[in-house]
């Protein structure tokens, strides 16, 4: 057994987000004030799982705090990293999407995307909830950027080549707030409604965005407000709101049932 001391200060990584812990080794997300507090760096960190000691630790990125930060930032957005095949998948957060050697700590490919290029929204405020993890289908990498300017990018997560990236302002309606998995070769987003995009089509010729389903979360008043992350299995969506849970066909794209609480 052992314990960590995780510095909090300008002067040490603070580990932020849940870990991942594979065989061999437990990888964390850390933030870092450089440069006397004007940038802040995003890390990933390897420790041993035997003894807790680091093996390496990679800075993925780093924000000017005066151009793209907000103090309302300091403890939301934290990155969610994915591992397949023996590669870590980060979307920072700050509008860096990369792969990470998960053995050497060795970033194999590295892509700004629209986010990178544009200062943030400084009063958007992403909850823990709503942070979204890289998704994986096949060789095809996809992440999801919720901060304004939002996008969501496909990539060859092999070579790191960008496919596609699409922004709000190619399709304002597009509910860019929660990446919620991949059924059917379909992504799932949801936000004001819930769209199901299919990746071939994306990837195809034709530019113009064309959801296979979307589902109007407006449609009913007494489902309240979204709370907390949605949960996507191979049979249904399930999407809490604070006075329910709506259930979803991610199939077909249609609701089955809305599931009230219990009250006390």
């Amino acid at each position: 057994a052992y314990s960590l001391d995780i510095g909090n200060d300008d002067h040490g990584l603070e580990f932020v987000g849940s870990p991942i812990i594979a065989r061999q080794a437990i990888y964390a997300m850390a933030r870092k004030a450089e440069k006397g507090g004007s940038f802040v760096g995003v890390y990933l960190v390897r420790l041993d799982r035997d003894t807790g000691s680091q093996s390496w630790v990679c800075c993925l990125s780093r924000t000017s705090r005066t151009r793209l930060y907000s103090p309302l930032m300091e403890h939301s957005g934290i990155p969610i990293p994915t591992i397949v095949d023996g590669i870590i998948y980060v979307a920072t957060g700050q509008g860096v999407d990369c792969a990470i050697d998960a053995d050497a700590g060795r970033i194999l490919w590295l892509q700004m995307n629209d986010a990178a290029r544009a200062p943030r929204n400084f009063n958007q405020v992403v909850f823990s909830w709503m942070c979204n993890a890289p998704l994986v289908a096949g060789d095809k990498l996809i992440t999801c950027e919720n901060v304004d300017p939002a996008s969501l990018c496909l990539y060859n997560r092999q070579t790191g080549k960008l496919l596609r990236e699409i922004t709000r302002k190619d399709l304002d309606t597009l509910p860019l707030d929660i990446l919620a998995g991949i059924v059917d070769n379909n992504i799932i987003l949801i936000g004001d409604n819930i769209t199901a995009l299919n990746i071939d089509t994306l990837l195809g010729s034709e530019k113009e965005i064309k959801p296979a389903w979307i589902v109007n979360l407006k449609a009913s008043a007494e489902w309240g407000k979204k709370q907390g992350r949605p949960l996507l299995s191979s049979a249904c969506l399930y999407v809490p709101f604070d006075r329910g849970i709506l259930l979803v066909d991610p199939h077909l794209g249609k609701v089955r049932n809305f599931l009230p609480w219990p009250q006390s």
